[in-house]
């Protein structure tokens, strides 16, 4: 069993996995808005990051 998304960080660079697979590597500074990203992608929705907790 796969995760639909997922991330593994490294100390500079990030890869997105994705059903088991790689999507791409990132900069730490942009895996964030990327996941963001690829989570619309999968659900067909919009996220609001303002009802997001932090």
């Amino acid at each position: 069993m796969h995760a639909d998304v997922g991330i593994a960080g490294g100390k500079e660079k990030s890869v997105l996995f994705s059903k088991g697979k790689i999507i791409g590597r990132y900069d730490n500074k942009e895996i964030f808005d990327v996941l963001i990203k690829e989570v619309e992608n999968i659900t067909g929705e919009k996220i609001s990051l303002d009802s997001m907790l932090f």
